[in-house]
């Protein structure tokens, strides 16, 4: 039986984890779940399927690779009871907190004996060999009730009707301290009632309105914004691609928007951009995001589109049907 396995959120920091020395071997878990179709009813190959299919669809990789790596990663993970113990080192941010309850999720279904957790609000990847080595630590045995609360969180996260996901900001989540705060941030990416824009698409235009151009400046001043940030750069990108098409954003020279899984990343990032008069209609509330970009994607669960749109009103803090489909 092999000492130990540690799963954690990607590959910076199992590179980081290699560099530290730490024992046991190492299993990253990719997964942008806060983004695309997580359906209710699927199994983990099925759902690992439709996740590669959603992701390469994205342009962000080969199709048969990434099924094939998520492949080999679930038969990893099925393969824990081989290990004497399981590590799970996992951030605060959204990212990685969906990434966590899937795994709390599959262990309630799989029980293992030696089960612990490293959940800290220090970016695992911006660590240095030391530091990351120091939060150990931290490292604490998975209680019962963190893996009932993941299961739960994770199914809520699954169902079709997000109201089961808004629920639990009142459920009560100290066994996992950082989940209230995902929670809520998944929900501010839903359309705003007040004009359609996600929480992530109206912090990008409204720093462009303020002056702010270049590409690269934009997704580094998003990210200033985020108290926890999660969003990748490729992630980022996409969004200021739709905000082009919607006519939101313009670039200063009228040429496509390059994307950083193609070009040179200080390419894509030296790209200019300039809110249009559209894009300041959008901002003041006077157009609707779906009169210029259709809505038709998932968040978890619940696929937005034609007669099932929910929107995002911030001042209630809470989800309800747009208001032509109510």
């Amino acid at each position: 039986m092999t000492d130990c396995l540690h799963i954690t959120n990607g590959d910076s920091a199992t590179a980081l984890m290699q560099e530290a020395g730490l024992g046991g071997e190492l299993l990253p878990w990719r997964d942008l779940l806060h983004q695309g179709p997580i359906p209710q009813g699927l199994e983990l190959e099925a759902l690992s399927t439709c996740r590669a299919d959603y992701i390469a669809a994205l342009g962000w990789g080969d199709a048969s690779q990434l099924q094939q790596d998520f492949k080999q990663r679930d038969q990893r993970l099925q393969a824990a009871q081989d290990y004497q113990q399981v590590v799970l080192w996992f951030e605060h941010d959204l990212y990685d907190q969906l990434q966590l309850l899937q795994l709390l999720d599959f262990f309630q279904h799989h029980p293992h004996p030696n089960l612990s957790l490293i959940c800290t609000d220090q970016y695992l990847g911006r660590q240095s060999p030391d530091q990351l080595l120091q939060l150990r630590r931290y490292r604490q045995p998975v209680s019962r009730r963190q893996l009932e609360l993941g299961s739960q969180a994770w199914s809520a996260l699954r169902h079709p009707d997000p109201r089961h996901w808004q629920a639990l900001l009142q459920a009560g989540s100290s066994a996992l301290p950082f989940l209230n705060q995902a929670v809520l941030r998944l929900l501010q990416e839903y359309p705003s009632c007040r004009n359609g824009l996600s929480r992530s698409a109206e912090q990008a235009l409204q720093l462009a309105a303020e002056g702010i151009e270049p590409a690269a400046e934009l997704f580094r001043q998003s990210q200033r914004l985020e108290s926890r940030v999660f969003m990748g750069d490729a992630s980022f990108w996409q969004l200021l691609a739709q905000l082009l098409s919607a006519g939101a954003l313009q670039t200063l020279n009228g040429e496509a928007l390059l994307n950083p899984i193609d070009n040179p990343p200080k390419s894509c990032g030296a790209q200019r951009l300039r809110i249009t008069e559209t894009g300041r209609q959008l901002l003041r509330g006077e157009r609707q995001w779906e009169q210029l970009y259709p809505i038709d994607h998932w968040i978890g669960g619940v696929h937005l589109q034609g007669s099932n749109l929910w929107c995002w009103d911030a001042g209630s803090q809470s989800l309800r049907k747009a208001a032509n489909q109510a």
